[in-house]
């Protein structure tokens, strides 16, 4: 554990009504931690691609700008900083089969965003905020679909982010996320990327 992330406490961040505000740093921490999954994520997202299109979110816009900077594919991208006369035709691009990868913000993109092209969802961060990780998810489904999306949240194995995860599904005895176990395992301790 990053001895940053041994200060935090689980259960704080889950019932904090803001957990960003909750410990000094822990933005900080997150963002690191989704830059150290940058590369096994790009391969992973790579390997989606060949079972179709993907959407991908992430909480930092330095993820998400890394992230299309470290795929080869073409990708349709949305942060806070998009200018809101582009996003149309981004989203258009990608729901046109013109780019088979939409990586976006979570806050940018948790409402008002059809990305339903796509059954395939990848959060390489998260946000403690459940209802915009739901929210974010939903940019897939349309009511003509057939199949539910298949949604992927890969978490840094032996990391406060996968303790906390842990805690918050047991409180609320759902887990909405498909967790890839072999994803969790490129990050043990000592990997880099």
């Amino acid at each position: 554990l990053d001895r940053r992330e041994q200060e935090f406490d689980a259960e704080a961040l889950i019932n904090h009504p803001n957990p960003m505000l909750a410990f000094e740093g822990l933005s900080d921490v997150m963002r690191e931690a989704g830059i150290r999954k940058i590369k096994p994520a790009a391969e992973f997202i790579e390997d989606k691609l060949t079972e179709g299109p993907v959407v991908v979110f992430a909480h930092h816009k330095e993820v998400v700008h890394t992230l299309k900077d470290t795929i080869k594919t073409k990708a349709s991208v949305i942060t806070g900083e998009t200018n809101a006369k582009y996003r149309e035709d981004i989203i258009r691009k990608f729901q046109s089969g013109e780019h088979d990868l939409f990586i976006g913000n979570i806050a940018a993109c948790s409402e008002g965003v059809d990305l339903s092209r796509a059954d395939t969802v990848i959060f390489v961060e998260t946000t403690w905020q459940t209802s915009a990780l739901e929210q974010a998810s939903s940019r897939v489904e349309n009511i003509n679909k057939i199949n539910n999306a298949a949604i992927y949240m890969p978490l840094t194995w032996q990391s406060t982010q996968l303790e906390d995860w842990n805690k918050h599904i047991q409180v609320n005895l759902t887990a909405p996320f498909v967790l890839s176990q072999e994803f969790a395992r490129q990050l043990q301790p000592g990997t880099q990327g």
